[in-house]
């Protein structure tokens, strides 16, 4: 009986990918500064959410920076067809083949790679990777571009799943999106949710 959470977790993930549910909210601004979005991990994911929150209210000190809302994710998957694809890869997910599951994730980040961000999404996201990669003397200065699912630092952690990407030129700020939102779909991303 000790395998049977295990089980459930997996049978969960399962079911979950045959429904067909909601996409969510899609709604604009797709792009909010951190501090507006401190404990919002529905628009802002669960990382920075609390990153926000500990700048709020324990006056942590944190860098300025801005968040690229859950529904900028679910606009760009829908207004670029992507959802269909993913979901019917997701259902074919069998952890007892690896080599399987590797494929699938490749195929997975290929789509999202190969994928325009629509210009409701990369426009605000150049703009205001732009602002902040401004020093206020009008030197510039590089990003960190990093992940922030819902499913992070909530029930699961989600430590080291996604990419970060350090050193960002800001003009590189929406490539570098597109490379942070792949990275859900990595092997170790896709076997990590179906195992929590």
């Amino acid at each position: 009986h000790l395998d049977l959470p295990e089980y459930a977790r997996k049978v969960d993930f399962y079911v979950q990918m045959a429904l067909d549910l909601p996409a969510g909210d899609m709604s604009p601004p797709f792009v909010a500064p951190l501090a507006e979005l401190a404990g919002d991990a529905a628009r802002a994911g669960g990382k920075a959410a609390n990153l926000a929150r500990a700048a709020a209210q324990a006056r942590v000190a944190t860098p300025d920076g801005f968040v690229a809302t859950t529904g900028a994710f679910r606009y760009f998957l829908e207004a670029c067809e992507l959802r269909p694809a993913i979901d019917r890869l997701l259902r074919r997910v069998d952890l007892s083949r690896p080599d399987e599951v590797a494929d699938i994730a490749a195929e997975l980040r290929r789509r999202i790679l190969a994928a325009p961000i629509p210009e409701e999404v990369a426009g605000p996201i150049a703009a205001a990777a732009a602002n902040l990669g401004r020093n206020p003397d009008g030197s510039g200065c590089l990003l960190a571009v990093r992940s922030s699912a819902v499913a992070e630092d909530g029930r699961a952690s989600f430590a080291g799943q996604y990419q970060s990407l350090l050193d960002v030129d800001p003009a590189e700020a929406v490539a570098a999106y597109r490379q942070v939102v792949a990275s859900k779909y990595s092997a170790k991303a896709i076997t990590y949710r179906v195992l929590t």
